[in-house]
């Protein structure tokens, strides 16, 4: 069981290393385009794909990264299921799982930075904050659940139309917190840029 925690260990991390690569060669690919005089529809395409890849392998690493942590459990309930005289291995590995980077690392910054780079290539353009503006828009609310292991995808997804909005907390920035809102907004993004004005 230890080494293969140790393969899940090497793998994540080895995983996540070559994501952080790509996304600093794409985002410097992305500022180099962003500078030129011609910009060529077929180089935008072209970015928007890679950019999306990095980010379904990014998916596809924490599916993988949930699928072990479950296996790891599963076999470990199993083992003490059917061993039940001798010391149960459970609580023990479980917290040993607890502490590996793979299960409690913090990957939001790899979300942060795939969002920066699909509004560079949108055009996006920073709004301002006003303390003191008043807000005003007529509010329709929709609220979903989403299974824990879904989040990140469903972030993945929205990220690709909508800027992230970082929370302020105690830790410094984060893009996540408990309960997030999405706003939906017509064709002209009305309500959107009204927000950032205000």
């Amino acid at each position: 069981l230890e080494m293969n925690i140790r393969k899940v260990q090497n793998f994540t991390h080895q995983k996540v290393t070559a994501i952080r690569k790509d996304l600093a060669d794409i985002d410097a690919r992305v500022e180099a385009y962003l500078k030129t005089e011609d910009k060529s529809k077929s180089e935008l395409k072209s970015l928007k794909k890679d950019v999306s890849e990095i980010g379904t392998t990014f998916i596809r690493l924490e599916k993988f990264v949930n699928m072990n942590f479950t296996g790891f459990y599963k076999i470990l309930k199993k083992h003490d299921k059917s061993l039940p005289l001798s010391q149960p291995c459970r609580p023990f590995y479980m917290a040993r799982l607890h502490n590996q980077s793979w299960v409690r690392g913090d990957y939001s910054n790899v979300l942060v930075t795939l969002s920066r780079i699909h509004g560079s290539l949108r055009g996006d353009t920073e709004g301002k904050q006003v303390e003191s503006g008043k807000q005003d828009f007529v509010r329709s609310t929709k609220k979903y659940w989403v299974r824990v292991e879904d989040v990140s995808e469903v972030k993945h997804l929205v990220l690709q139309h909508l800027p992230v909005f970082l929370q302020k907390n105690m830790g410094g920035e984060s893009d996540s917190q408990l309960i997030n809102s999405v706003y939906l907004d017509n064709a002209q993004l009305e309500l959107y840029h009204g927000r950032l004005d205000k």
